[in-house]
């Protein structure tokens, strides 16, 4: 079987298809949600992310994620746009 995991290539297009996606959406309030196969995978780009935090506040959502930190990331903010991964 073959393995789940993006490749280091595939993770920067990505990233830099959320960075096109908020450069070119004026509205903050848009958030940006992201599907990716594996949770190793969601923290990859959580860390290709987390730098940008003065842009937009990322979230990891994933079934071993607690329930109120779900609950955090389904709230909209006037200030950040959320990227949920």
């Amino acid at each position: 079987m073959a393995a789940a995991d993006i490749k280091p290539e595939v993770h920067r297009l990505i990233f830099d298809l959320i960075l096109h996606i908020h450069e070119n959406e004026p509205d903050i309030e848009k958030g940006i949600l992201v599907f990716l196969p594996t949770y190793h995978d969601l923290e990859q780009q959580w860390h290709r992310l987390n730098p940008l935090s003065s842009s937009f506040k990322v979230h990891i959502l994933h079934g071993s994620i607690d329930t109120q930190q779900a609950l955090l990331a389904m709230k909209i903010l006037k200030s950040h746009r959320k990227v949920c991964i």
